[in-house]
């Protein structure tokens, strides 16, 4: 009796054990071929948004992701006991893609960086080094003028629209259809750009989030062209598309108005500074001002310094359009318009010439491409993002993909699996409902 009171202890003993098993190992099967419909969903990604802007999304909707796994799951979760003796049972598959629309700016301002990070080593993103970083993205890209069609003064005054005898002038979108899908006019409709400030909670937040913000406004030069890009072929609608994000008009040509007064704006302020640092430039719009309106006229001081400055910006921004640089603070060598030349303009009415300080560009200081880096900072955040948005949807839909819709592109989703297995067993354990939960992103 006693033997056989022990010989039953130990098949319970053993079932329990093998029940625990299976348990186990079903658990571990099922996340197996739940990670392997993940990675088939992920394999789906739109080759061209990847190719082209190197950012990450598959273009699909979440009833169809549901469908790819449930698929995948449920032809690995054979009914046949021979096939699958852990006899599982799929009972839902949920995946929450939304959150990581790439129509949420932090998505794709998160793969903007990391795609950037693959270009530029972070330790040249601090202030001292930005210069050197903004070269790198630069080189070969910005290195003089287009050669042809760069946006010159002819191209502007015939307002090119892009047809085969100016393939690479000026255009203007005018297709109201097209329009009403950018995401920047369809995110303030749906209440999905925030305008809410929020403030870092600690200083790694602070230095992350400018990390970051740095490598997003040199994705934008990097990989969409200005005035002064050398085109070697026509891709994009816009094309002056670092512009378009800073300015968002809907015409070559006024963005590029509109980036020339900010450029004026700023170079006017930083050489009126230079002016009043320098006592021989004070010196000299001082007796200016005693020559028009006699001896204490410091109103017409501070006026002939304002117009000399904004004079001088007027050269400043047209040696950066001709694709020179002008160093952010200038010296003497770098001056450009003398107080003669602003005297004869202003007692005489002769307007004074470009450079008529026989001004010879040093190669010193920064290029157009990179005074819209400056540009860049000044812009709010949400409105860069859905310009870049309206961008790759533009030009997307233009080359590869009529259908092709940024606000059905995710770079992740969130899955939820409901499953069980059905066989029938000694122990509760096995026949309970499960669940599998996953996050599931990817960043090359």
């Amino acid at each position: 009796m006693i033997l056989v009171s022990v010989f039953l202890s130990l098949i319970l003993a053993l079932t329990a054990v093998t029940e625990a098993s299976s348990y186990w190992a079903a658990g571990s099967y099922a996340a197996s071929v739940f990670s392997l419909g993940e990675v088939s969903v992920l394999s789906c990604y739109q080759k061209e948004l990847y190719e082209r802007y190197g950012i990450f999304g598959f273009h699909s909707d979440k009833e169809t992701l549901e469908t790819m796994v449930k698929n995948y799951a449920s032809a690995s979760f054979r009914e046949d006991r021979s096939a699958d003796r852990m006899v599982i049972s799929l009972d839902s598959v949920t995946l929450y893609p939304e959150e990581f629309s790439l129509c949420k700016g932090d998505t794709l301002k998160k793969n903007m960086a990391e795609c950037m990070k693959r270009q530029i080593p972070l330790e040249v993103l601090d202030w001292l080094g930005f210069q050197d970083a903004l070269a790198g993205v630069f080189a070969g890209k910005t290195e003089g003028t287009a050669s042809k069609g760069e946006g010159s003064e002819g191209n502007q005054a015939s307002g090119g629209d892009g047809t085969e005898e100016d393939p690479y002038g000026f255009r203007t979108l005018r297709n109201s259809s097209v329009i009403e899908l950018l995401p920047s006019v369809r995110k303030p409709a749906e209440g999905a750009l925030s305008t809410e400030i929020k403030l870092p909670q600690n200083l790694d937040d602070l230095v992350s989030n400018s990390i970051t913000e740095v490598l997003a406004n040199l994705y934008v030069l990097s990989y969409f062209s200005n005035y002064t890009t050398e085109l070697q072929e026509r891709t994009t609608f816009f094309r002056n598309e670092a512009e378009y994000v800073i300015a968002g008009e809907y015409s070559d040509e006024a963005n590029l108005r509109e980036v020339q007064g900010y450029l004026t704006l700023l170079r006017t302020g930083l050489n009126a500074l230079q002016i009043a640092e320098d006592p021989a430039k004070l010196e000299a719009t001082m007796v200016l001002a005693a020559a028009i309106s006699g001896p204490g006229a410091i109103w017409t001081q501070a006026a002939i310094v304002a117009g000399w400055a904004a004079a001088e910006a007027l050269c400043d921004v047209s040696r950066l359009m001709q694709g020179k640089k002008v160093p952010i603070w200038k010296t003497e060598a770098d001056w450009s318009l003398s107080i003669e030349g602003l005297r004869k303009w202003l007692v005489d009415g002769i307007e004074p010439e470009t450079g008529d300080n026989g001004t010879e560009d040093t190669g010193k200081g920064l290029s157009y491409a990179e005074y819209l880096a400056i540009l860049l900072f000044l812009t709010g955040s949400n409105l860069k993002l859905t310009r870049v948005m309206d961008l790759i949807q533009i030009n997307l839909c233009g080359s590869s993909d009529g259908s092709f819709d940024l606000s059905r592109c995710y770079s992740g989703f969130r899955i939820s699996c409901i499953w069980r297995q059905r066989e029938r067993a000694f122990l509760p354990l096995n026949n309970q409902v499960r669940r599998y939960e996953n996050t599931v992103t990817y960043f090359p």
